[in-house]
Formats: C-alpha cells, sequence, structure tokens
C-alpha cells in the first residue's frame, strides 16, 4: 500500500503560484472562492504530496480537511483529484481523514459527518492505514471532540479489528476514548467500540470460518485437477507411446523399404549392364558375321569376275574358230551353258546372305523389344520408390498432428487454470460481499442502539 502511495503521490506537479492561492483562500476559510477555483484550476488540486522534503507540501484536500472545510469544498477537491484521499504526507505521514480527525482534537466545532463519510467511501482502506505515530483513524477520532456515533460506526464498519489496535505509545482506542474529556463523544465511543468489538469477533470467526471451507474447497479442487492431470499425463504417456511405436514401426518398414529399393537398384543395375553386355556381344558377333559374309561374297564375286573374264576369253577364242568347226560351237555352247549356271547358284547365295541379314536385323529389333521391357520394369521400380516416399511424407504429417494435439491439451489445460483463477475470483468477491453484509448488520445495530437510546430517553 505505501509504495502505491509513494507511486502516486511522486507523480504529482511541483507547487505554483496558483497552488498558493488556493492555499491563502483554504486557510482563510473562503469555501466559495475556493469551489471557484477548483472548477477553473483543477490541476492546482494535484500539487503537493511528494516524497522526501517534497512531502512537507500538503495537497489542498489535506490542508481543507486541516482546516475544517464543509463536504461541498471537500467533494470539489475530490472531484479534481480522486487520488488525493490515498496519499500519506506531512510530519506525521498522514492521509486527509486522519488531519481531519487530528483537527479536532484540539478544535471545539464538532467533526463533520458528511466529510468522514466521503473521505472513507472515496478511499475505504484509511479506516486500516496508521500514521506515524501508530494512530489509525479510530484512534484519532476517540481523541477527538464532539465525535458523533455515526463517525465511529463508519470507520469500524470498514476495519472493525481497529478497536483492539494499539498506537505506537500502546494505547488502545479504548484508553483514548476512557480519557476524553468530551462526555459524548466518550459514550459514542464505548458503544461504538464495544459493538466493534463484537463485529470484529463475528468477522473473525466468519473470515476463519469462510477461510477453512475455502481451503477444503481449494483442496478438493487441487486433488480433482491432480487427479484430471495425471490421467491426462498417462493418456499422452499412452499417446506418446502408441505414436513411438507407429514410428518404430514405420521406420522399420522405411529401412525395409530403402534395403529392398538399394536391392532393387543394384539389380536393375546388374540387369542392365548384362543386357549391355549381351548387346555388345551380339552386335560384335553380327559385325563379325556381316564381315566375314561380305569377304566371302567380294571373294565370290572375284571368283565371278574370274571366270567372266575367262568366259570373254574362251567367247573370243571361240569367234575367232567360228568357222573351223560346229563341234568346238557346240562345246562352247554347252560352256556358255554350265557358266550361266554357275552364275545362277552365285545368284542364289547371294540371296541366301540378304536372308540371312534380314533374319540378324530381326534378332536386333527381339533384343531392343527386351531392352525396352527392361526399361518399363525401372520405369515401375521408380514409381514404387515415389509412392514410398509418399508413404513418408504422410507418416510425418502424423507426427506433425500428434504434435498439434499435444498442443490443444496443452491450451486445454491453460483454459482449466483460468477456470481455476476464475473461482478463485468468485470467491474474492464473495468475501467482499461478506463485509458488505458486516456493514449492512452494523448500520442494523447502530440503529437498534439509536431506538434503544430514544426508548430509555423518554
Amino acid at each position: 500500500m505505501s509504495a502505491t502511495v509513494a507511486t502516486i503521490a511522486n507523480a504529482l506537479p511541483p507547487a505554483s503560484s496558483s497552488y498558493e492561492m488556493l492555499i491563502k483562500f483554504i486557510k482563510e476559510k473562503q469555501w466559495r472562492a475556493v469551489i471557484d477555483h477548483v472548477r477553473s484550476h483543477p490541476s492546482d488540486a494535484k500539487v503537493g504530496g511528494g516524497s522526501g522534503d517534497d512531502a512537507l507540501v500538503l495537497p489542498p484536500l489535506h490542508i481543507a480537511c486541516q482546516s475544517g472545510a464543509p463536504i461541498q469544498v471537500i467533494k470539489a477537491l475530490l472531484n479534481a483529484n480522486p487520488i488525493a484521499s490515498q496519499i500519506a504526507c506531512g510530519m506525521q505521514d498522514r492521509l486527509p481523514l486522519h488531519f481531519l480527525l487530528a483537527a479536532a482534537t484540539s478544535s471545539a466545532a464538532p467533526v463533520q459527518e458528511s466529510v468522514v463519510i466521503a473521505l472513507v467511501e472515496s478511499y475505504p482502506a484509511s479506516c486500516r492505514i496508521v500514521d506515524g505515530a501508530g494512530n489509525l483513524p479510530i484512534h484519532l477520532a476517540c481523541m477527538a471532540m464532539h465525535a458523533s456515533d455515526t463517525i465511529f460506526n463508519s470507520i469500524l464498519s470498514m476495519y472493525p479489528e481497529g478497536a483492539y489496535a494499539r498506537n505506537h505509545a500502546g494505547m488502545y482506542p479504548l484508553h483514548l476514548a476512557a480519557s476524553n474529556g468530551d462526555l459524548s463523544t466518550k459514550k459514542a465511543a464505548l458503544a461504538a467500540l464495544d459493538r466493534g468489538t463484537i463485529y470484529a469477533s463475528i468477522s473473525k470467526m466468519t473470515s476463519m470460518r469462510l477461510s477453512m471451507e475455502h481451503e477444503s474447497q481449494m483442496k478438493s479442487l487441487e486433488e480433482s485437477r491432480a487427479d484430471q492431470i495425471r490421467k491426462m499425463e498417462a493418456h499422452g504417456r499412452d499417446e506418446r507411446a502408441k505414436l513411438n511405436a507407429q514410428i518404430d514401426g514405420l521406420a522399420n518398414r522405411l529401412k525395409e523399404q530403402a534395403e529392398i529399393n538399394n536391392a532393387l537398384r543394384e539389380g536393375m543395375k546388374s540387369s542392365d549392364i548384362r543386357h549391355q553386355e549381351e548387346l555388345d556381344l551380339v552386335v560384335q558377333k553380327e559385325r563379325a558375321n556381316a564381315l566375314s559374309l561380305e569377304r566371302q561374297l567380294r571373294s565370290e564375286l572375284a571368283e565371278v569376275q574370274l571366270r567372266n573374264m575367262d568366259f570373254l576369253d574362251q567367247i573370243e577364242a571361240v569367234q575367232a574358230d567360228l568357222g573351223v568347226s560346229n563341234e568346238r560351237a557346240e562345246k562352247q555352247a554347252n560352256a556358255i551353258v554350265a557358266l550361266e549356271r554357275k552364275m545362277e547358284e552365285t545368284i542364289k547365295i547371294l540371296t541366301d546372305t540378304t536372308d540371312e541379314l534380314a533374319s540378324t536385323s530381326k534378332e536386333l529389333e527381339i533384343i531392343q523389344d527386351r531392352l525396352a521391357s527392361a526399361q518399363a520394369v525401372s520405369d515401375d521400380k521408380s514409381k514404387r520408390i515415389l509412392n514410398l516416399e509418399a508413404s513418408l511424407r504422410d507418416a510425418r504429417a502424423c507426427v506433425l498432428a500428434f504434435a498439434n494435439e499435444q498442443e490443444r491439451m496443452k491450451s486445454t489445460m491453460n483454459a482449466q487454470k483460468e477456470a481455476l483463477m476464475a473461482l478463485l475470483m468468485t470467491h474474492d468477491t464473495a468475501m467482499n460481499d461478506m463485509g458488505s453484509l458486516g456493514k449492512d448488520m452494523l448500520q442494523v445495530a447502530c440503529k437498534v442502539e439509536m431506538t434503544i437510546g430514544k426508548d430509555e430517553d423518554e
């Protein structure tokens, strides 16, 4: 609380001539001028209340409370600077409520109930804060002159435990009320302190009961939460184990498939090498056969050409001797027939050789078909490899989906944590409601006391 007040005080602007004019109006009790000045210069209400030496520069609200300003002035200053009621400053490190009640200890003028109520409503925690001498507002009220029962009830309703709190001098509010020279204040203080002690005991018992109930609820909630967390962790472990098993199975399958692929690749390489070697051998063999046939044909053609040349020589000899004898002509005719037969045989041999070359070409086409089928097998194996790679990508997608599921489970746990915090906030609200209930009970008790007092006076 003190750190917050110090932060607020340090944020206030320094004093100025306009501020000094406002303080002059307050000290001279020109209340109409004060209200007009605050409305026209609301920033002057935020001056003062710093730390260190600046703490001696009091905000206008503190000086107004010290000077016994009316409720209209107090409200105008609070509207211009609502946090002024939370600033502790001065030699005794006092709040505006402290200044108001402390001024009443040496003044014959009664403390205004409306001002006390306004200050308490503006900052209810001020009833729990002590000044530099360790005095709570209830201590100063017990020392004040002409303090009414409403003032004591307003202070004790916010902090009934203050009825049995000591100041730095070791004095209880009861001691200070007993030594007060104003009989009306003494009577109101003692009655209020008696009620405050009872309310403090009831509040303490209620707080203890609510605290026990809260602890029981928190314990059951923590047990339920721990059980849910254990179940979620067990489920997570099972899911992780299943996923790890799936990943291991996929890894093994991928490993086996990789080995199969390697074996297929090696087989394809060896098959390609073998086919290439067979093809090279067939080509070499066919080339050798073609060369041998070509040499054979050339030799046969050379022989035919030689025979033709001999035949021409013979024809020339026959023509030269044609007139000599018919017998020699018939022999020459027979020789020509024999030569024609020889030429037909040679043509037949050339035809057979051409057929052999055609069959060799067919065998080469068959080998090319075999190579095409081997290439198709290789393409099929490549497709299988691509399918395996797609399976690997699917496995990776499964792993990513599981990771997303884990993130969702984490977000669910965070949501449950937020629900737990909301339950705690609900409990705090219930505690505040109990405080307002105590305040209502205090007001009812005050009314009963006032009724009893009236009956006794009658």
